[in-house]
C-alpha cells in the first residue's frame, strides 16, 4: 500500500509522513482481480475500490479528509463474501492549514562607522544588511521579499532561527522587508509585517561658511586665515546638512564633533585648549547613515597665549667723564641712563622705577628695545623693572636692575700746612 499526494509538493507520502492533500490517492497491489478492497482509518471505512486485472487497485476519498492523523489498513473481499485480514498499517498526517508566519526580528548593519542593529525607519550605508528571525517550522524554507520582490531564501535551523544576507547589493532608497515560511509539504505562511529601512550610500556635501571666532582678550570677533589669536578655545561654526554630524579637524586630527541643527547651522568650541602655534582647521560631514563627505574649506590660525620673556640686559651711563655700561648696584652720575633689553617682537614694554612708571617703548622686529627717561631721576637708589604686553595681550615681567645716582660733587678740600723734610732746615 502507498499514498500519493498530488497537491503542491506532489509525490508518494511515506508511511508516517505529512501531506497537504486531503484527498490523497491510496493505492495497492497483489490483490485478486475483481475483488473489492475496503480502506479503513482505524475501524472507520474511508472507501472501497475494485481490483484491476493486473492486481492493482486505487482509491481517492470522495470527501476531503479533515486534518489529522490517519492509520490506514485495507481488507480484500472476494465474490462470495470472504474477507481477508487487514494489511499492514500505513500512517499519514493530513495537514492543510498553512504554518504560522515566521518572525523578522532584526536587521543588522555591519558597515562602519555605525555598525549596529537597525530600528525600523533607520538609514544605513550597508547595502547588504543581515536579516534574522525565527520560525516553528524546523527545516522550512524562508522566502525574503524586498518591496514585494523575492530576493532570496534561507533555511530554518534546528533551533528555529534563520538569517539571510542579500547576495546583490540593495539600491539606495526605501526598502520594506517581509518573509514567509514554506514547510516540507509546500504549505506557505502569510508574510511577516514589514521591516522598513532606507539605504543611503551617497556622501554628503562638504560643510560651508566655516567661521573661526575669538572670544578672549582685547580683540574678539572673526579670525581669518593667517591671523594670530589669544583664544586657545575659539568657536568654529558653519553650515551643513541638517541632522548630520560635523567632524572638526585640527592639523589632520579629529578633535571633536557636533550635530547640525534642523536649520543647517552648527557650532563647536574645543573642550581642550589648542596648543601654542599654528593650527590648520577644517571639517568633514558624516550623514546619519555613516557616509562621510570631503573636507570643507581650511582656516589656518596661530594660537599665541604664552607671553614672551622680557629682560633688562643693560643700563648705560653716557654722561660725564666716566661713561659706559653699569653693572648691578653700580653708582652713576647720569640722571637719565639708557635702559636696554629684549622682549617678544612688537611687544609694548613699560619701564618702572620701583612702583613709578617711567615710560614705554616697543620691542623691534629683532626683539630688542631701549629707553631713556624723559626727566631727570633723583639722587639715590633706583630699581628698574620692565613689563611687556605682546600683540595678543600676554604679559610678562623682568627681574630688577638696581643703580645708585650720585650727582653731588665731593666736599671742597683745605690746605693746612706745607712741610719741608729735606736739608738741614726742616719743618
Amino acid at each position: 500500500t502507498e499514498v500519493y499526494d498530488d497537491v503542491k509538493a506532489s509525490g508518494v507520502v511515506a508511511s508516517g509522513g505529512e501531506t497537504d492533500d486531503n484527498r490523497p490517492l491510496i493505492k495497492g497491489t497483489g490483490a485478486e482481480p475483481g475483488n473489492t478492497i475496503t480502506v479503513y482509518n482505524g475501524d472507520k471505512v474511508i472507501g472501497t475500490a475494485k481490483v484491476q486485472a493486473d492486481g492493482t487497485w486505487s482509491l481517492e476519498p470522495t470527501t476531503p479528509l479533515p486534518d489529522g492523523k490517519y492509520t490506514l489498513t485495507a481488507k480484500e473481499t472476494d465474490s462470495v463474501g470472504n474477507v481477508s485480514g487487514p494489511s499492514a498499517e500505513y500512517v499519514i498526517n493530513v495537514a492543510t492549514v498553512p504554518p504560522q508566519a515566521p518572525t523578522l526580528d532584526t536587521v543588522y548593519d555591519d558597515v562602519a562607522p555605525h555598525a549596529d542593529y537597525l530600528q525600523k525607519g533607520d538609514v544605513t550605508n550597508d547595502t547588504t544588511p543581515t536579516l534574522s528571525g525565527s520560525s516553528g517550522v524546523i527545516g522550512g524554507t524562508i522566502s525574503i521579499y524586498d518591496n514585494g520582490r523575492l530576493i532570496g531564501t534561507a533555511t530554518v535551523g534546528s533551533n528555529g532561527s534563520w538569517s539571510f544576507t542579500p547576495d546583490t547589493a540593495l539600491a539606495d532608497g526605501n526598502h520594506s522587508f517581509t518573509a514567509t515560511v514554506t514547510d516540507g509539504v509546500g504549505r506557505t505562511s502569510e508574510p511577516t509585517g514589514g521591516f522598513g529601512i532606507v539605504v543611503d550610500t551617497k556622501a554628503p556635501d562638504a560643510a560651508s561658511d566655516l567661521l573661526v571666532t575669538d572670544n578672549v582678550g582685547a580683540y574678539q570677533g572673526p579670525v581669518v586665515s593667517g591671523d594670530t589669536t589669544d583664544d586657545n578655545t575659539p568657536t568654529l561654526s558653519g553650515k551643513a546638512e541638517p541632522g548630520s554630524t560635523v567632524n572638526i579637524i585640527d592639523n589632520g586630527q579629529v578633535i571633536g564633533s557636533t550635530k547640525v541643527n534642523p536649520d543647517g547651522t552648527w557650532s563647536f568650541t574645543p573642550d581642550q585648549a589648542l596648543s601654542n602655534g599654528e593650527h590648520d582647521l577644517t571639517t568633514t560631514v558624516t550623514d546619519p547613515s555613516g557616509n562621510t563627505g570631503p573636507e570643507g574649506s581650511h582656516v589656518v590660525i596661530t594660537v599665541d597665549v604664552v607671553p614672551g620673556k622680557v629682560e633688562i640686559t643693560g643700563v648705560t651711563d653716557d654722561v660725564g667723564s666716566v661713561t659706559g655700561s653699569l653693572s648691578q648696584n653700580a653708582v652713576t652720575d647720569d640722571t637719565r641712563p639708557q635702559i636696554s633689553g629684549t622682549a617678544k617682537a612688537g611687544s609694548t614694554v613699560t619701564i618702572m622705577d620701583g612702583s613709578n612708571v617711567l615710560g614705554t617703548t616697543t620691542a623691534g622686529a629683532d626683539g630688542t628695545w631701549s629707553f631713556t627717561p624723559s626727566v631727570d631721576l633723583g639722587r639715590g637708589e633706583h630699581s628698574f623693572t620692565a613689563t611687556a604686553k605682546d600683540p595678543m595681550g600676554n604679559e610678562s615681567s623682568s627681574s630688577s636692575w638696581t643703580v645708585t645716582i650720585d650727582t653731588d660733587a665731593p666736599v671742597k678740600p683745605t690746605i693746612d700746612a706745607a712741610l719741608d723734610d729735606v736739608g738741614t732746615v726742616q719743618g
